[in-house]
């Protein structure tokens, strides 16, 4: 019994030497091949690859659609202060200038 392959096809095949091998093919092509005995293991690898990979795209559309960037410079010698003030928040630095822009908000609103 073959394990289910993500993204791919587990093939098997015989080298000219008697050397029974297993390879997962993705659009046509070879892209992962080891002997028949360490399928297992290449199947998982295969699939957790796989599924990262498929993480990073479900995470990349969802940033492109629902997030904005801002960009903003700080001069290293003239906001000096600010950035030490940042560097030493126990809050991630976007979470602390949210914070800010909503108490500013809710104060002349």
């Amino acid at each position: 019994m073959s394990d289910k392959v993500i993204n791919g096809n587990l093939i098997h095949y015989t080298l000219f030497d008697g050397t029974e091998m297993s390879a997962i093919m993705q659009n046509g092509q070879i892209v992962k091949a080891c002997p028949k005995e360490f399928e297992k293991d290449c199947v998982s690898i295969w699939n957790h690859e796989q599924r990262q990979i498929q993480k990073r795209r479900r995470a990349k559309s969802f940033n492109d659609a629902n997030t904005v960037y801002l960009r903003t410079n700080l001069n290293r010698t003239t906001d000096a202060d600010i950035l030490e003030f940042l560097d030493n928040l126990s809050m991630p630095k976007a979470k602390y200038i949210k914070q800010l822009i909503r108490e500013d908000m809710k104060r002349y609103n």
